[in-house]
């Protein structure tokens, strides 16, 4: 199997390659008068889009939420239209996706593109979830743009960290008068594309000629349903006693005519809704703000919108036209915390007038200013994704405070107390983080390596022990690798199965390999420390004797490491269990391009690279080791890697991760040290305990919530299959997860265990109350867990003797 590098095909080609496809995704029509304002203004030639339209709902064929008829149109706009429902039938498009680089998913993007094409951009919308997510999988090399034409761009969302890394710009409706959105803020290097609601909504007015439009003669209201019983946010009595709620308001406030605008499915509602003279169907069939563009500004101003977190409330809002919320306070009372639709609903809530749910249905004067709704935005942002908004929990947290106590309390009415929490807002001696967050740093430039005339490029650091059952494999990676600038360094870690003899041949037949030998086992930390101090190589690749690599695979990496200069290359694997073989890739935002080591720590609750520590992930360069002392920890006899890639990433300044995948990783090993059931599995919390210290001061206190996650995770993982343990060590694993969690103050265990699952979230609170630990292990992994635990417990006495 040869080795593909993608970063040296995109070296190999033309100067001047063809422009490939953009790919538009539209989930309704106002989602389509986006992409044709966003492909005008990114200059895309007509015959290089191609338009993927979906329908989200769950019972589209009979209950559609993008009707065929809002399509026409739109689609002459668009070389290539494709029904993304029609593709995957009978897969439903809010729940399908397929992972990268999989035969499902070369197969799909075959389909979607046409024959010979490339795609160079994806524009996209609601990134987080299906479809969407679906397409970005299909092409994961393609950049990404995204878009919103409604109020969810305004706040912040958890989104996955290695997508957001290819986004480069947020088309978005300035909803907000100028008002940054939020959905990506956290992230660097974005670009803010604002769209006046009028260059958006030209391409909608024009293509509804000669639709009938209602005039305004007076003071008119419109009523804008919404259709939030079918997405699950309220139940159908709830939603019906709102729309009511909202017609009763419109009349209230002396409007001549109500105009009543539902959604296609909501069709049946409106004979309930029409017995008073003055309320009617809006006429046409375009969007609100289509009609408001075609009215006069004084027509304009007799016009208010009624409903209750609609988009449309705050486009009428910008083009002069008044605007009411109704029933936002028992939507944020009914929604639960992390909802998305929270934000959307707080803002209506907080900028524009109210009508309650109960009473007259009296008009209240707004609550706040823009402004303070700026702050509001970025408090909620940071409580819906503390862990990806992590640099701006202090400065948010000291905004909130410089408040008087009563604004103060009219933010927090919009946030749970466990969100107050996650904020930091204890009293002051309990703040857990008051140092500034370390500055952002920016991408490292190439500094590519020159070699001097003989002189070796790679050394291969390999410790082995007793590989005697895989050392067919080792040499087949070194024939298929063999180069004269590479070298293999073979520590030959005190083995008693012939492994020594057999190292010993293979460097008399090749030259290049070299055989270091320790008289008995001091375990794998102590092998790659001698083979490092040992190595003659700019840089070197650490590998395990019962792995194997691909043809070429050394050599590539040789090229990408001399071309880059970087401290650090990282690849992806093969995880190889019995016959089945999974591609895993780092969880990085771009490949083969320089990163800075340190923004790839984060986030808390998100697989980051530095939680990827097998050795064999590593090129490294040898002077950046020898400077720096970064040796493995020979205290530690498991997770010693955890430790050393913790350090590594702190003092690198760059990092490129690969695109060449071709290491081969046997998981499940008998006999390797993530198999034993001895003590030595439990090294983890010593580990994490060393890397505290390494961040437990000045601003890298702000990586100590990932630290004290990860060693949560894997403790609980421990208990989660404590049946690989003996039985009496299952016991001290639990106590010595309790001991070390009972260190931690309660602001460190709630920065550190953000969007922990339900069930390990009762597992921790079992382990701080002290629950007995067999108790605490029937939770985790179940009987089997606490299978031999009475003999543990009872030293094996006869049951007449307890």
């Amino acid at each position: 199997m040869d080795v593909v590098n993608a970063a040296q095909v995109s070296l190999a080609s033309p100067a001047t390659p063809t422009p490939g496809s953009t790919v538009f995704l539209a989930t309704r029509e106002h989602g389509l008068a986006m992409c044709l304002a966003i492909a005008e203004r990114l200059g895309v030639p007509v015959a290089d889009r191609i338009l993927v339209v979906a329908d989200t709902s769950r019972s589209y064929e009979v209950q559609p939420s993008f009707p065929v008829e809002q399509r026409a149109g739109y689609l002459d706009a668009f070389a290539t239209v494709v029904d993304w429902n029609q593709l995957i039938w009978p897969e439903r498009a809010q729940g399908w996706t397929c992972q990268p680089g999989t035969a499902e998913a070369k197969l799909f993007a075959a389909a979607v593109v046409p024959s010979g094409r490339t795609v160079d951009r994806l524009v996209l919308e609601s990134i987080q979830v299906p479809p969407a997510a679906a397409l970005a999988a299909l092409f994961p090399r393609a950049e990404l743009q995204l878009y919103s034409d409604g109020l969810m761009t305004y706040g912040g969302r958890p989104l996955e960290f290695s997508l957001v890394g290819r986004v480069t710009a947020m088309h978005y409706r300035d909803l907000l008068g100028g008002v940054r959105p939020r959905l990506l803020s956290q992230a660097d290097a974005i670009e803010d594309q604002p769209y006046p609601i009028a260059d958006v909504e030209a391409f909608s007015v024009h293509r509804h000629p000669g639709a009938a439009v209602a005039e305004v003669t007076g003071p008119t209201a419109v009523v804008l349903l919404q259709y939030l019983a079918h997405l699950g946010l309220l139940s159908r009595a709830r939603e019906l006693t709102l729309n009511r709620r909202m017609i009763e308001a419109a009349l209230a406030s002396g409007a001549e005519q109500v105009l009543v605008k539902a959604h296609p499915a909501q069709a049946g509602d409106l004979a309930g809704l029409l017995a008073d003279p003055r309320v009617r169907p809006f006429a046409g069939g375009g969007s609100l703000e289509s009609w408001l563009i075609g009215l006069s500004p004084a027509e304009r101003a007799q016009v208010t919108v009624f409903s209750a977190f609609s988009t449309g409330l705050l486009g009428a809002r910008q083009l002069g036209a008044g605007a009411v919320a109704v029933g936002t306070a028992d939507l944020l009372a009914h929604l639960p915390a992390g909802d998305g639709n929270r934000i959307p609903v707080a803002i209506c809530d907080a900028l524009l007038p109210r009508v309650t749910m109960t009473g007259t249905p009296t008009i209240q004067p707004s609550r706040f200013g823009m402004d303070e709704l700026e702050l509001l935005l970025d408090l909620l942002s940071f409580t819906n994704d503390p862990a990806g908004r992590w640099r701006s929990r202090t400065d948010v947290a000291a905004r909130l405070f410089a408040l008087p106590t009563e604004r103060r309390q009219l933010f927090t009415d919009y946030l749970a107390d466990g969100d107050l929490r996650l904020l930091g807002l204890f009293e002051a001696d309990e703040e857990p983080i008051t140092e500034p967050t370390p500055l952002r740093e920016s991408a490292p430039p190439d500094r590519p390596v020159d070699l001097e005339p003989g002189e070796i490029a790679l050394s291969v650091v390999i410790p082995a022990h007793n590989i005697g059952n895989y050392f067919a494999g080792l040499k087949a990676s070194i024939l298929g690798n063999r180069s004269a600038d590479i070298e293999w360094v073979i520590v030959d870690d005190g083995s008693s199965d012939g492994t020594r003899q057999l190292l010993e041949t293979l460097a008399e037949q090749f030259g290049e390999v070299r055989v270091l030998h320790h008289d008995r086992a001091l375990g794998p930390s102590a092998a790659r420390n001698n083979g490092i101090r040992n190595a003659r190589g700019r840089y070197i690749a650490l590998m395990d004797a019962d792995d194997w690599v691909a043809v070429n695979y050394f050599p590539a990496l040789r090229d990408q490491a001399l071309q880059h200069g970087a401290d650090l290359l990282r690849v992806g694997y093969f995880e190889v269990i019995g016959g089945k073989t999974i591609v895993r890739r780092q969880p990085v935002p771009r490949q083969d391009v320089p990163l800075p080591a340190r923004e790839l720590l984060m986030p808390v609750d998100q697989s980051a690279a530095v939680d990827l520590p097998q050795p064999w992930l590593n090129v490294c360069r040898r002077d950046f080791l020898l400077a720096n002392g970064l040796f493995f920890d020979e205290e530690l006899h498991t997770a010693e890697d955890r430790e050393w890639t913790w350090r590594v990433f702190l003092r690198a300044a760059s990092v490129v991760s690969s695109s060449t995948v071709g290491y081969f990783w046997r998981r499940e090993v008998r006999g390797s040290l993530t198999q034993i059931g001895d003590a030595r599995q439990l090294h983890y919390l010593a580990a994490y305990q060393k890397v505290a210290v390494l961040v437990a001061s000045g601003s890298e206190r702000h990586y100590l919530p990932k630290v004290h996650r990860s060693m949560v995770a894997i403790g609980l993982s421990h208990l989660e299959r404590s049946e690989r343990l003996q039985p009496k060590l299952r016991l001290v694993a639990v106590r010595d997860l309790r001991r070390a969690l009972r260190k931690l103050s309660e602001p460190e265990l709630i920065l550190a265990t953000q969007g922990l699952s339900f069930r390990r979230a009762r597992m921790l609170r079992m382990l701080r109350q002290g629950v007995p630990a067999p108790l605490v292990l029937l939770m985790a992994g179940g009987r089997s867990a606490v299978r031999g635990l009475s003999r543990a417990v009872f030293g094996g006495q006869p049951a007449a003797q307890r």
